[in-house]
C-alpha cells in the first residue's frame, strides 16, 4: 500500500493536471493505466499521472495504453515517490521513460520519514538530444513544466506542493477546491441579497 498522502497528491495532482488540459479534447490524462510502449526488454509501468496528446478516443475505458497502437505517447509523466518505492522512481524510471521517449519526467518527493514529517522537493527531466537533462529549479524551488505550460512548486515550509498557471501566474486549483469556492460566493451572495432585501 502506497499510504494516504501518496493517494491525496496523486487526487491532487491529476485533478489539477485535467484542469489545465481541459479545453484539448483529445489530451487523455491518466491515472495508474499501464504503459506498453512497445519497445521490447523496456518495462510497462503505470505512471501515477501520464498526458497523453493526440488520442483519438479519450472517453474510451483503458487499462493498458499501448503506444504503437494508439500512435502517439505521453508527453509527460509524474511520479509521486513513496517511501517505499524511492529508488525505482527517483533512479530506475528515469533510465525507462528516457528510453521510451517521454518528453518530461517529474518526482514530487515528500521524503516521508516513519514520524510522519515531510519536505517535498520537485524534480524534474526533459528530454533533450534524447537524454534526460535535469530542469534546474528557479531561485523559489519551482520547476517549470513545458508541456503542460505551468509550474510545480513546494509549499514554502515544504510541508505540501501547489501548481501554478505559467499562462496566468495563478495557483491552479483542484475540482474540490473550485467547487468549494464557488459554494462560499454562492453563500455571500445570497448573505448579501438577504441584507438588501431587509434594508
Amino acid at each position: 500500500m502506497q499510504g494516504q498522502r501518496h493517494y491525496e497528491d496523486v487526487e491532487k495532482a491529476r485533478s489539477i493536471i485535467r484542469h489545465l488540459h481541459r479545453e484539448n479534447p483529445h489530451t487523455l490524462v491518466t491515472t495508474d493505466v499501464k504503459l506498453d510502449i512497445g519497445i521490447a526488454g523496456l518495462p510497462g509501468p503505470a505512471p501515477d499521472v501520464a498526458v497523453i496528446p493526440h488520442v483519438q478516443d479519450i472517453t474510451r475505458p483503458r487499462t493498458t495504453f499501448h503506444v504503437l497502437e494508439e500512435g502517439t505517447r505521453p508527453t509527460f509523466i509524474l511520479e509521486m515517490v513513496s517511501p517505499n518505492y524511492r529508488r525505482p522512481d527517483r533512479e530506475e524510471k528515469v533510465h525507462v521513460y528516457e528510453q521510451a521517449g517521454i518528453t518530461e519526467y517529474f518526482l514530487i518527493d515528500a521524503n516521508e520519514k516513519a514520524n510522519g514529517q515531510v519536505r517535498y522537493e520537485i524534480i524534474g527531466y526533459r528530454l533533450t538530444r534524447n537524454q534526460y537533462r535535469p530542469i534546474v529549479p528557479d531561485e523559489r524551488g519551482w520547476v517549470y513544466s513545458g508541456s503542460n505550460h505551468c509550474w510545480f512548486a513546494p509549499t514554502e515550509n515544504k510541508d505540501g506542493f501547489f501548481v501554478v498557471d505559467g499562462e496566468t501566474d495563478q495557483v491552479v486549483l483542484t475540482d474540490r477546491e473550485r467547487a468549494q469556492l464557488a459554494e462560499e460566493k454562492l453563500a455571500e451572495a445570497l448573505t448579501e441579497l438577504a441584507r438588501l432585501k431587509s434594508a
